[in-house]
């Protein structure tokens, strides 16, 4: 497939010849200039990510009641952060509104959690029918289970063996698509690219170094769940690393259209 973008992206004829490259040749994952750089940007306006952080959190609790609202509000607060640690990290002005200008992303983000739900959904669908299946093919062998208990024990244990089996497979389907799409919305909030795009090259920046960034990601959550131990404050501080440190790292591999911050 061609990794021509289209021409509403912020790269250049030149930074999308630097990505194409980037794609082919492969880069080094550096950790701690990473995290370096995410850190950099995140203690350059803590007040801002704390007050943001506290509204966005609060207006999708109050979402919740509408049981869509956490959908379709989820994916524009989150493109908020990379809104604003993008003018961070090229030194530009920025105030507290720039952090709500994540709505203008909100059809591309609004598809890119579209398209999530609907694995998690297929996937669960396709295991309630197959327990579903399972479960019917035993009620005429229920009289003959009565009679050999060994029978009945051997299909309790090929079901456990089943249940294993899933939530095994759950759990590596859950952290391969997390990582391949590890990019999405830096590509999407910064490179202005489509959902589409943006899945795209991120999977092909993340297959050059897939186990790294499966690492730096399982990272990334520890950090960004270590406010849960310190109470409410502690959230607000630092839930939103979860995506400055993953734009930061996007800064250091693919850069901001032409160049790459410096910070």
């Amino acid at each position: 497939m061609s990794d021509t973008l289209d021409s509403s992206t912020t790269f250049s004829g030149s930074a999308q010849s630097n990505l194409r490259d980037l794609i082919e040749g492969g880069y080094r994952f550096e950790f701690s200039k990473n995290f370096e750089t995410g850190f950099n940007i995140w203690k350059k306006d803590i007040g801002g990510l704390i007050g943001y952080t506290a509204l966005s959190l609060l207006i999708l609790l109050v979402s919740c009641l509408t049981i869509v609202g956490p959908l379709l509000l989820a994916g524009p607060f989150a493109a908020g952060y990379f809104v604003v640690g993008e003018k961070i990290a090229r030194d530009e002005p920025h105030e507290f509104g720039d952090y709500w200008k994540g709505f203008e992303f909100f059809g591309q983000t609004l598809l890119f959690h579209l398209i999530i739900a609907a694995i998690v959904v297929g996937f669960y669908l396709f295991f309630f029918l197959g327990a579903l299946m399972f479960g019917a093919s035993m009620i005429p062998m229920s009289s003959a289970f009565m009679d050999d208990p060994g029978s009945a024990a051997a299909v309790g244990i090929a079901g456990m063996m089943a249940m294993f089996l899933f939530m095994t497979m759950a759990v590596i389907g859950g952290v391969y698509l997390q990582t391949i799409w590890f990019f999405v919305y830096p590509f999407i909030c910064t490179g202005k690219l489509s959902c589409g795009d943006a899945m795209r090259m991120s999977r092909k920046v993340v297959m050059k170094n897939f186990w790294w960034i499966v690492l730096f990601s399982i990272l990334v959550g520890m950090v960004s769940g270590v406010g849960i131990y310190a109470l409410f404050v502690g959230i607000l501080l630092t839930y939103p690393l979860k995506y400055i440190l993953a734009l930061g790292a996007y800064i250091n591999i693919v850069g901001l259209g032409d160049k790459k911050a410096e910070l």
